[in-house]
């Protein structure tokens, strides 16, 4: 059965993707194009556009993104634009008025304008560190974040799941973990950047965290695949999935990079993971779609070339 999300052969279909010229959401966008999607970007920053229609619009903006929707007749949202950990920390009332403020604005719209699905980029920090806990955490785990970017995240999947049990919208909440892959460092971890921007050119790569943490990690790609099929599946069983993440020790990560590398090293600090689990469970979206564990061994080689 072909999925309603599917496009159809005139290539009808139109997906919103906000923040769409993100760390995730260029990769997203090219996935959607190449998929035969008709597809609009929107972000503030337009530095690493990907190639499709790419508005300068701010979610914040109520009466901007109105626009946007009376214009474009979208089918689906997947919303991307966020402040994200640091940020949030030094500018918590920006990171109130975009994470929470703008997505209520956009899961208004859609109720408005009748868009059928809104994929929410959350966070494995809306789970929060889950302290005790033997077992990998699922998505039936009671969430307790733990730092207020967490705390955005869970809101709006509340209210997400609130709105959707009363209007005709299917609100999915995709609970991201920690990405890495090619392209502009962030200030605060530009190793999840440079681990692959510096593969071939040798250099340092300093990771702040003590060498025995955990990390959960995924490509941006694999994210992008990820998403991918929230957007196209004809029927999603549940309003929370756990994007699937790959355990990383932080130096065996730094030893395999260091392997794979043309002389590239590594330090260390002494920094606790806080804020999200180490370990996750993302056994539902594997079993009811089939999607794969991310191989970030495989991922690097192919940017080695």
């Amino acid at each position: 059965m072909r999925s309603i999300l599917e496009p159809a052969k005139r290539g009808i279909y139109m997906i919103l993707v906000t923040g769409g010229c993100g760390f995730v959401g260029r990769s997203l966008c090219q996935k959607l194009i190449d998929s035969g999607f008709d597809t609009i970007c929107l972000d503030i920053k337009q530095d690493d556009a990907p190639e499709c229609v790419c508005l300068d619009v701010d979610i914040t903006n109520r009466n901007s993104l109105e626009r946007v929707f009376n214009e474009y007749p979208f089918q689906a949202v997947v919303n991307l634009a966020a402040i994200l950990f640091s940020s949030a920390i030094k500018d918590p009332s920006r990171a109130f008025l975009v994470n929470v403020y703008g997505s209520f604005n956009l899961l208004d719209l859609c109720r408005l304008k009748g868009v059928r699905r809104f994929i929410f980029g959350s966070s494995y920090a809306a789970i929060g560190d889950q302290p005790g806990s033997t077992e990998p955490v699922s998505e039936s785990t009671p969430p307790q974040p733990t730092d207020y970017y967490g705390e955005t995240k869970r809101f709006v999947e509340k209210f997400g799941i609130a709105l959707s049990d009363r209007y005709d919208i299917e609100f999915v909440s995709a609970r991201i973990p920690l990405v890495v892959g090619p392209g502009i460092p962030r200030l605060t971890s530009a190793w999840r950047a440079e681990i692959f921007n510096k593969l071939n050119s040798g250099g340092v790569v300093r990771i702040d965290y003590a060498v025995n943490e955990i990390l959960p990690l995924a490509h941006h790609l694999d994210v992008a695949e990820a998403l991918v099929t929230l957007i196209q599946e004809e029927r999603l069983n549940h309003s929370i999935y756990h994007l699937p993440s790959e355990k990383w020790r932080v130096l065996d990560l730094g030893e395999t990079v260091e392997e794979i590398s043309a002389g590239l090293k590594f330090e260390y600090g002494d920094r606790r993971i806080s804020g999200a689990p180490q370990t996750v469970s993302w056994e539902r979206i594997q079993q009811e779609f089939g999607l794969r564990s991310p191989d970030l061994r495989t991922r690097l080689l192919e940017h080695r070339g």
